[in-house]
């Protein structure tokens, strides 16, 4: 229905419903089950009027003389000016919505009911901000859904969103927070009055975002270079001719540090494939490979917010292997990182961004291998591993600005590897190993720039490595691998990694 309604003792809207225009004298008004009215309430002066929305219903326009004014079951008051209200009374998700864009309204209300979400719009710059003023009473437990923003503030104020005569009511914040560029704010109540606080101490759901994605792309380029780790183990058994290989892996990590609030997760899996070959330097055999490879990392990070990672990567390997049992295993490889990040703000909204990046890195293992009768060995290895990510500038849609330095990644790995070499009754060869590895991250400092504002990447930490697997050489032509591996330590967890993969010679 479009039109005007006048003088009518009562107006229901039911069942998807919509109606454009006023209601003027009327007594009583129903909104219900999502029907949407567009327009103002205007009840007699003095009257005993009422108003219910219900059940997803919602109203956008004023409200005026109104008595009893019920909002229940998910319904919305859109406001489109400061007014007051006489009874309110909010339930089961009931909500009101201020002020819109760049315009703030005040919202007075004598009696205030129920449990119901107010939700505000704030300039953080210039200190203004919706209003809720209570005049008479207030009871119940509110929630108010404060718009977030990507601009820092530019001074620490507090800004008041809450005016009341009353203390009966209790007041939150959706989410406990507001982001508010590189930080957030908090509520907190003085006398009767309810304030936005900045709050230095929590950083923004987004800075999280930011610096998850940026403390993530060592590991992915580790998670990568392990599969030619394991290659070249597999080289130094049965090697000797040219051939062509092929491996899959996926991982799980479970992050915890501090800097990313509640943490995150990350799930990686990619595909690599290459091709070596043995060659002569200085009388010494020396296996030699390229290789290029794609990998794909998925950050489940806080609430609901979410983080991408594709990268491709080329790069070349070789491995020594000395008469006496010594050997050296070296890689080299150039990343390409697509990096995506959409971000959960706390008032529920999104905002994204992305941006693409370099990387190198480099490994080097040097060990030695220790025969036993029946095929026993042990391979005691010390490892160490290199990486570098290009820093980059970048924003989110939502005004964040971002500076990322070079992020930087040393580790230190100790270990021992014990398996046994087995012919089966068809003349295949299987070998079966175990690892168990000490890591160390050894870099600190890794600058990350939110808004101007500076934190640090702290990827340091120790933790301990257990791997199991085996190869199988079918033939002269075929062999298969598969290994599975698991590590534990200073805020940082691999759930589970597994590898697999098959090498044909020509």
């Amino acid at each position: 229905m479009t039109g005007n309604v006048l003088g009518a003792s009562s107006v229901a809207l039911d069942n998807g419903s919509t109606l454009s225009g006023n209601l003027d004298n009327v007594a009583s008004v129903s909104i219900n089950n999502q029907s949407i009215m567009t327009g103002n309430v205007n009840a007699a002066t003095g009257s005993a009027s009422g108003l219910t929305l219900d059940n997803g219903a919602s109203l956008t326009g004023q409200v005026n003389n109104v008595a009893n004014f019920a909002i229940s079951n998910q319904a919305l008051w859109q406001m489109t000016g400061s007014q007051s209200v006489n009874n309110l009374t909010l339930s089961n998700g009931g909500g009101v919505r201020l002020g819109t864009n760049q315009e703030y309204f005040q919202l007075n209300v004598a009696n205030l009911a129920g449990n119901g979400t107010f939700r505000m719009s704030t300039d953080f710059n210039q200190g203004i901000s919706d209003l809720l003023n209570i005049t008479a009473s207030a009871a119940g437990n509110h929630q108010l859904l404060v718009r977030s923003s990507g601009f820092d503030p530019v001074n620490d104020a507090s800004i008041k969103v809450v005016q009341s005569v009353a203390s009966n009511a209790q007041y939150g914040l959706v989410n406990n927070q507001v982001d508010v560029g590189a930080f957030t704010y908090r509520l907190v109540k003085d006398g009767n009055d309810w304030y936005l606080q900045p709050d230095k101490e929590v950083v923004s759901t987004p800075t999280r975002s930011i610096l998850a994605i940026a403390g993530t792309t060592p590991a992915v380029t580790y998670g990568e270079m392990a599969l030619l780790n394991n290659r070249m183990g597999d080289l130094r058994v049965n090697g000797g001719q040219t051939g062509g290989w092929v491996r899959s892996f996926g991982s799980r990590y479970s992050i915890g540090n501090n800097a990313y609030g509640n943490g995150y997760s990350q799930r990686q899996y990619g595909l690599s494939m290459g091709v070596d070959t043995p060659v002569e330097i200085a009388g010494e055999r020396v296996l030699l490979g390229v290789f290029a490879g794609y990998s794909k990392s998925d950050l489940d990070l806080s609430r609901g917010s979410s983080g991408e990672i594709g990268s491709t990567s080329l790069g070349v390997y070789g491995t020594w292997l000395g008469d006496s049992g010594y050997y050296l295993d070296t890689v080299a490889k150039l990343n390409h990182f697509r990096n995506e990040a959409n971000v959960a703000l706390s008032d529920n909204t999104k905002t994204k961004g992305n941006y693409n990046n370099l990387g190198a890195s480099a490994s080097v293992e040097f060990g030695k291998r220790i025969d036993f009768k029946d095929g026993y060995y042990a391979e005691v290895f010390t490892q160490w591993q290199a990486a570098s990510v290009q820093g980059k500038d970048f924003g989110l849609d939502n005004g964040l600005k971002v500076d990322a330095d070079t992020t930087r990644s040393m580790l230190g790995k100790a270990g021992v590897t014990l398996g046994r070499g087995m012919t089966l009754s068809d003349g295949s060869v299987l070998q079966p190993h175990v690892r168990v590895a000490g890591v160390h991250e050894f870099v600190k400092t890794n600058e990350v720039r939110v808004n101007n504002n500076k934190f640090n990447n702290d990827l340091s930490g120790s933790r301990l490595e257990v791997a199991a697997g085996a190869s199988w050489t079918l033939n002269d032509r075929w062999q298969l691998h598969a290994e599975l591996d698991t590590s534990k330590g200073d805020g940082v967890t691999k759930d589970f990694g597994v590898n697999m993969g098959a090498h044909y010679k020509f």
